[in-house]
């Protein structure tokens, strides 16, 4: 593997007066491309955002919502998305309701990079 590193993301409950301690583990990550799009290229929508979840439905990366002026037309496309290696569902939803989902399996690195397209609707 590469020095890629995953982290997954955590909720993290902080109360006032407090010291708050997180532990997160890194494992080697592969990068994953995910891209989208609606199924009516005029849609109307303000905000779009993405969870991944592994097969036990933990939530392994959150993104968004994030405003439609970061994605130009030409490339509807989250970055920065890294996932260990296995198997992982994705849902994508705005904030007017269009919602798509996908499977997605990372392989080892010898393997082409992983990639999904989401077409919400």
């Amino acid at each position: 593997m590469s020095g890629r590193q995953f982290v997954p993301d955590a909720e993290v409950e902080i109360t006032a007066g407090q010291t708050t301690r997180v532990t997160l583990a890194a494992r080697p990550g592969r990068e994953v491309r995910v891209d989208f799009a609606m199924v009516d290229p005029d849609a109307g929508w303000g905000t779009i955002g993405l969870e991944i979840r592994d097969a036990t439905g933990a939530l392994c990366c959150k993104r968004g919502p994030a405003p439609r002026e970061l994605f130009p037309d030409h490339e509807r496309r989250f970055h920065d998305l890294k996932l260990p290696i296995g198997a992982f569902e994705l849902e994508a939803w705005t904030d007017t309701g269009l919602r798509a989902s996908a499977r997605l399996v990372v392989g080892a690195e010898d393997r082409p990079q992983p990639e999904v397209r989401l077409l919400l609707q």
